[in-house]
């Protein structure tokens, strides 16, 4: 087992509720895993299908989530959210797409997200991942530790992020049931997690203005989405890691292009003109130099 550095990880989580930076750097190590790892393997990006391997990878069932869940339900959780997804297509290029697919900044906050919610359970499969797994670091290009300490991670759901997330759930239920009226009763805290502290049950009368706002039952988007408290914040932009030599990282780069040498012809008012004085590339490497 690899010696993990003193404070090689430090805490993941940041004050405002962010990851750290070598925890979205290993998140992103993670992400690049399931892309290149985890069948199908002609598919370059994080499917459900994907995703659901990989918890099962690191011991984890998320089958109802990703695999039995609507993909419209699936898209519309990852829009409530603040997930960014794409919709990829079938097999059949000629449907629409249809399939939600998080970026890897969509992945970065689902699993941030995910880690505040229920941090026991997460850490878990964090832990699992960094173990058994052949995790690259994507900025020096290193192998992660094979352990990541407990105290790293979160040892209790946060409270603010337990109440907004139970108001998306709570969001979600009443898209599904239109029909259904809204109003304060209706909002109670879902069990997303099985820790429910007094402070976020409090917190959610901070949310009765929105029971004012005019929702039309046959158009339930209509209605604002929750957004999530100020201090969860959007990860900060990643450059995809270098692929093969990182010498050619960046192929398109005008200095880095390579020469085709000219042919060097001599002055011809000093020598004759023959095939000797005529210089060619000796081989094939120089004609590429």
């Amino acid at each position: 087992m690899a010696n993990v550095p003193p404070k090689y990880w430090g805490y993941l989580v940041e004050a405002d509720k962010g990851p750290s930076v070598i925890f979205e750097q290993l998140l992103v190590s993670i992400a690049n895993y399931i892309n290149r790892q985890i069948a199908p393997w002609d598919v370059n990006c994080l499917t459900p299908t994907k995703l659901a391997a990989f918890y099962r990878l690191v011991g984890g069932d998320y089958d109802s989530l990703f695999l039995d869940t609507p993909k419209a339900s699936l898209s519309l959780i990852y829009q409530s959210m603040g997930c960014f997804h794409t919709l990829q297509p079938e097999k059949d290029p000629y449907l629409a797409p249809n399939i939600p697919t998080l970026t890897i900044q969509g992945f970065i906050k689902f699993q941030t997200i995910q880690l505040l919610l229920e941090p026991d359970l997460h850490a878990s499969f964090l832990q699992n991942a960094v173990k058994r797994l052949d995790l690259i670091n994507p900025i020096d290009g290193l192998p992660f530790p094979d352990r990541l300490p407990r105290n790293a991670l979160p040892s209790r759901p946060d409270p603010e992020v337990v109440t907004w997330h139970g108001g998306v759930a709570e969001d979600l239920r009443l898209d599904s049931n239109p029909a259904e009226t809204r109003g304060p009763s209706s909002r109670r805290l879902a069990q997303i997690s099985d820790t429910a502290t007094e402070s976020s049950i409090a917190s959610s009368d901070d949310r009765q203005s929105l029971d004012e706002t005019p929702y039309d039952s046959a158009h339930p988007r209509t209605r604002p989405p929750v957004r999530p408290p100020p201090s969860i914040k959007v990860p900060r932009p990643i450059d995809a890691p270098p692929i093969g030599n990182p010498r050619d990282a960046h192929p398109w780069d005008l200095q880095r292009r390579r020469r085709i040498p000219y042919l060097q012809v001599p002055d011809f008012n000093t020598a004759p003109i023959t095939l000797a004085t005529i210089a060619f590339p000796s081989t094939r490497q120089d004609l590429w130099a």
